[in-house]
């Protein structure tokens, strides 16, 4: 991970769920007692964001940015101000 300027670059996608994705698992309770698993982002990611910070992932075959989303376990999140290495992002 590097940041440059307002951007966060990472390498490819597992570098992106280290900063972004808590290794928490939540669990919460159901109306009629079903227990489910949820997950949350980390305050960096959270932070990052309200900062208006962007993230790229240089991967090009990445699916958090191909999906727009990151999955932990089964659950699955919409993600904001990612992506991928474009033309305009890569260095000379």
């Amino acid at each position: 991970m590097r940041r440059e300027g307002n951007t966060i670059y990472f390498a490819n996608d597992q570098e992106f769920y280290d900063f972004a994705v808590s290794p928490f698992d939540v669990f919460q309770r159901m109306e009629g007692g079903t227990l489910f698993h949820d997950w949350n982002f980390t305050p960096a990611y959270e932070d990052a964001l309200s900062e208006g910070k962007e993230f790229v992932i240089e991967d090009p075959n990445s699916q958090v940015v191909k999906h727009q989303c990151a999955v932990y376990r089964t659950v699955c999140k919409p993600v904001e101000n990612v992506k991928g290495l474009s033309k305009l992002h890569k260095k000379s």
